[in-house]
C-alpha cells in the first residue's frame, strides 16, 4: 500500500480483501504528515466504504507506532490530504483468526437474546451457531440491507432468515462494532443496547457468565409496598433446583418455601421468578430489569 504521489484528490482510497476466517496484519512503515490532524491523515475502517467503524486514525499528533491487526475479511484505507508532501508506504498479511465457540447475544429484548454455540455445521461462508432452545440461529452471509446485498451477520430462524443483522464484515460475530439492527416492517432500525460478546469461558474466565453461582440464595427487600404485597411470596431462600439445574447456561433456582416457583435466566438476560412447570417461558411473577 502506497499513499504518494501528486495531490490530484483530497482523498486516495484502498480496499483490502482476504479470505473467509482471516483477518488482515497492517504495518505503515514509512509516512510523513505535513499539516495537522484534521486536514492529513490516515483512517483505517472495518469494511469496503469510509462509513465502517473506525478502527484507527493515524497523523501527525498520533503517527503509526508498529504492526496493528483487524479480525475482518475487508478494510478501507483512506489517505486525506493537503499537502503532496502527506506520504505512507505500508504492507499488509494474513492470519487464521480463532473466533470464541460461545457468545451471548443481550438486550433485543426479545426471544433471540441468549446464549448461541456453534453446533459444529456450517455454510459456505463460515459456521452456524444456534441458541439454546434450537429456534435461533447466528451466522454469517449475504444480507438485503439499504437497498443492496452486503456481508454481515444475521440472526434468524434460518440461513437467509434474518430477524437482526449487524453488517461489519468481521470474521468474529464479536468483533462486530456497528449497532445492530432490526427490522420494523418499513426499515431497519438501530437497536442501541444490542450486543455479541465472547461467553468461552475458557477464553473470557472472568466474564459474568463463567462466574461460578452460588447453590443457594436469599431474595430479600427492604421496600415496604413490596413486603405487604402478595409478591413478597417470592422472598426467601433459594436452593438448586434439581430437575433442572442449569437453563440458560446458568443455574435454576427453587424457592424452598414453595417449590412451585423457580428462579431462571431468561433469554432475554434477564432473571425471572415463575412457575417450574413453566421454565424458559418468557412470562414471569416479578423479574429483574438490568441483563446479566
Amino acid at each position: 500500500v502506497n499513499g504518494s504521489g501528486q495531490n490530484t484528490s483530497p482523498l486516495c482510497e484502498w480496499v483490502l480483501q482476504t479470505d473467509l476466517g482471516k483477518g488482515i496484519i497492517m504495518d505503515i512503515d514509512t509516512f510523513t504528515f505535513d499539516g495537522d490532524c484534521t486536514t492529513n491523515y490516515i483512517e483505517v475502517r472495518i469494511g469496503k466504504t469510509n462509513r465502517g467503524p473506525l478502527i484507527k486514525k493515524f497523523c501527525s499528533g498520533s503517527p503509526p507506532n508498529g504492526q496493528f491487526t483487524i479480525k475482518s475479511t475487508f478494510i478501507w484505507i483512506g489517505l486525506t490530504r493537503t499537502s503532496d508532501n502527506t506520504v505512507f508506504s505500508g504492507s499488509w498479511t494474513t492470519f487464521t483468526v480463532s473466533c470464541c465457540s460461545k457468545v451471548l447475544l443481550e438486550d433485543h429484548q426479545n426471544q433471540r437474546n441468549g446464549f448461541y454455540e456453534k453446533d459444529g455445521t456450517s455454510i459456505s461462508t463460515g459456521p452456524i451457531y444456534k441458541n439454546a432452545a434450537g429456534d435461533q440461529i447466528l451466522y454469517y452471509g449475504r444480507i438485503f440491507a439499504d437497498s443492496v446485498w452486503q456481508n454481515g451477520w444475521g440472526v434468524g430462524s434460518s440461513v437467509g432468515s434474518i430477524g437482526i443483522s449487524n453488517l461489519d464484515p468481521v470474521t468474529c460475530p464479536e468483533d462486530a462494532e456497528s449497532p445492530w439492527r432490526s427490522w420494523d416492517g418499513s426499515t431497519h432500525v438501530d437497536i442501541a443496547k444490542a450486543s455479541v460478546t465472547c461467553s468461552d469461558c475458557q477464553l473470557v474466565p472472568t466474564a459474568d457468565q463463567c462466574v461460578t453461582c452460588c447453590d443457594e440464595i436469599t431474595l430479600s427487600s427492604t421496600d415496604a409496598t413490596f413486603l405487604a404485597s402478595s409478591k413478597s411470596l417470592f422472598t426467601g431462600k433459594y436452593v438448586l433446583y434439581t430437575e433442572t439445574p442449569t437453563f440458560n447456561g446458568r443455574k435454576v433456582y427453587q424457592l424452598e418455601s414453595n417449590s412451585n416457583y423457580c428462579m431462571y435466566f431468561t433469554s432475554s438476560a434477564k432473571w425471572f421468578i415463575n412457575l417450574c412447570s413453566e421454565l424458559g417461558v418468557l412470562s414471569y411473577f416479578i423479574r429483574t430489569t438490568t441483563s446479566g
